[in-house]
């Protein structure tokens, strides 16, 4: 038959009992850990820190040569315009041709047939001379590519 546990400490033989004022207790515990216990996982907290930053480290290429990337200089490709074959939107990729006068453009090789040159453009309302000398550089006639004037 056992006897119901007792509230008073002395009375349990069984657990050993330290005197009063000893350093055991006066440990502080951590999240219930002693302090040997706290120092363990400090140190393996510490240890996985060390892991992860180098691993990071590798990862970083320190310690590596920088690589160097060589690239070629490009020669800037003039985009040209065939008159007798573009439509009003690669009219329109010219700097200045707005869509009025590129829709203008391709109705006048429409109602009047292919341009034989360059300089017939000025037939164009609203090209002059200015206005042509600024393009000539981005055009070029070839007659042998017109579109039929369409009836």
């Amino acid at each position: 038959m056992s006897a119901a546990p007792s509230d008073h400490p002395s009375d349990d033989a069984r657990q050993p009992q330290l005197p009063s004022g000893t350093e055991a207790d006066s440990l502080p515990t951590f999240w219930g850990l002693t302090r040997g216990d706290a120092y363990v996982v400090l140190g393996l907290a510490l240890i996985i820190l060390a892991l992860a930053g180098g691993r990071f480290a590798w990862h970083a290429a320190w310690g590596r040569p920088l690589v160097r990337v060589e690239t070629l200089t490009g020669e800037p490709v003039p985009f040209v315009v065939e008159i007798n074959s573009a439509t009003w939107i690669e009219f329109l990729q010219l700097d200045g041709i707005g869509e009025t006068l590129a829709r203008r453009i391709v109705a006048d090789r429409e109602a009047n047939g292919p341009f034989a040159s360059i300089n017939d453009l000025a037939r164009v309302r609203g090209i002059g001379e200015k206005l042509l000398a600024r393009f000539r550089p981005h055009l070029k006639c070839d007659p042998k590519t017109a579109t039929a004037p369409s009836s």
